[in-house]
């Protein structure tokens, strides 16, 4: 029978002192996932004190929903829109949601959700008809199929562009095929601008690389199984991740991912096996996993000239230059991509699947 439990001994005041002195003097470990720059949200907030302290109160009040109102109309009226010459009512009430999400890093105060939506919902019905606020949204631009081959056809045969190394140029490509295939937001695959400075990407442990067994006297099919752990809002959660795996096409070999990463992987070093020994006619096995070496499991498949991860801003820079190249007038972006390659998941996997692959808590978030 088991034993009957019992109250283990109080601790004396020496040992519990002695556990703080422990915790006190041991260093901090490092987080699991850093924290994100906050350089954005932390203008708001400053700029929220210096609207408290233009009416005459202490800076460091909670915002209530008056308070937040007169903040909000004070943006309005003193800020040019983008779109038309006053921010946007969409532009408002992402303010406010700013400006909550900065007091509550800065203070751990959090502004209720009842707070937030009587100022959104007095953005709406008051503050646009006073100052005639547009509810325009920005048009974001959408590539299509035949963009991306255009502009990888470019890349390949016609771009004179010289690089530092040109591997860059085999970098950009296969970076615009994971966005179109997978439909990842760029910040799961190179480093995000608002974790600028943690170094979280896609890495070579986030990889599985496999050949399969193919009909007749086919040579096997090749399979490349990416891991994106850093998806948007789940980041402090490492249960939480999107697994997606891309195929060889041996039709259109420069629209081929698994192409693309071969290359990039045997200049990196990173398997044990040579080229020729991969590209076999045939195999017995169902199913063989070719294992990275260890050395790179740590690396990030997408890095810069001394081993630097790439950075989402560096590879907007790039995207848009050859962007330019090509020839075309509206401007492009990485997101072009994306929303084309959700565009056509829309009309083949169901909502929740497609929420499931893009991230997204909430189907409107897809609208």
């Amino acid at each position: 029978m088991p034993r009957a439990r019992t109250a283990r001994p109080p601790l004396s005041t020496d040992d519990l002192l002695a556990d703080i002195q422990e915790i006190s003097a041991a260093p901090k470990a490092a987080p699991l996932i850093a924290s994100p720059t906050r350089h954005g949200y932390i203008s708001i907030l400053e700029r929220f004190k210096t609207y408290m302290s233009r009416i005459d109160q202490a800076p460091d009040q909670a915002p209530n929903a008056t308070w937040m109102k007169g903040f909000i109309k004070m943006v309005a009226r003193e800020s040019y829109g983008i779109i038309s010459e006053r921010p946007t009512v969409h532009t408002l009430c992402q303010t406010v949601g700013h400006l909550a999400t900065s007091y509550k890093w800065h203070t751990g105060v959090e502004i209720s959700e009842d707070v937030r939506k009587e100022v959104k919902d007095w953005i709406w019905t008051e503050l646009k008809p006073k100052l005639g606020l547009s509810t325009e949204k920005k048009l974001k631009s959408t590539a299509s199929a035949s963009d991306l081959d255009e502009i990888l056809r470019f890349l390949w045969l016609e771009d004179r562009h010289k690089y530092k190394q040109e591997q860059t140029r085999l970098n950009i490509a296969f970076y615009l095929l994971i966005l179109a295939y997978t439909a990842a937001r760029p910040g799961a695959v190179v480093v995000s601008s608002a974790y600028s400075t943690s170094g979280e990407c896609l890495k070579y442990k986030h990889l599985v690389f496999r050949l399969h067994r193919n009909e007749g006297d086919q040579p096997p099919q090749m399979s490349l199984t990416m891991t994106f752990q850093y998806m948007k809002g789940d980041r402090p959660d490492l249960s939480k991740f999107v697994t997606l795996t891309l195929w060889e096409d041996r039709e259109l070999p420069h629209l081929c991912p698994i192409i693309h990463f071969l290359a990039l992987a045997f200049e990196h070093d990173a398997f044990e096996f040579t080229p020729e020994q991969i590209f076999r006619p045939r195999i017995d096995p169902k199913v063989i996993e070719v294992p990275f070496r260890a050395e790179v499991l740590e690396t990030p498949l997408f890095r810069g000239l001394k081993g630097e991860p790439w950075s989402y801003n560096a590879c907007s820079m790039m995207f848009k230059a050859v962007v330019y190249r090509v020839g075309y007038e509206a401007p492009a972006s990485a997101y072009s991509i994306r929303r084309w390659a959700v565009n056509a998941l829309d009309k083949t996997v169901s909502p929740g699947v497609m929420g499931l692959i893009l991230g997204h808590k909430r189907p409107e978030v897809t609208q």
